[in-house]
């Protein structure tokens, strides 16, 4: 969106690296993306941080909660992670 591309905009202006990254994540073939799946039976119960993959919210319920919410220190069978991938090597 417009508002998405003035932020970008003014943050390059301080930190450009910041939105290298962001050009990054937000390019699904190559580097760093942001991916979505379902938490595995192993997985339950268990806290978001506390993953192998670098986890930045989870789906629960159709909601999105960002990872540092109490709601969803445990995870539950249904809930679904956004985590960051490399997509060069998880193709």
């Amino acid at each position: 969106t417009a508002e998405t591309a003035g932020r970008l905009l003014g943050v390059a202006v301080q930190t450009p690296s910041v939105v290298e990254m962001m050009e990054d994540l937000l390019t699904p073939d190559r580097g760093f993306a942001i991916a979505e799946r379902e938490v595995t039976p192993k997985e339950v119960g268990g806290s978001p941080r506390h993953q192998s993959d670098l986890v930045l919210g989870v789906v629960r319920n159709n909601k999105l909660v960002r990872v540092d919410n109490p709601e969803v220190d445990a995870l539950e069978l249904g809930d679904r992670l956004l985590y960051i991938r490399n997509a060069e090597t998880d193709r």
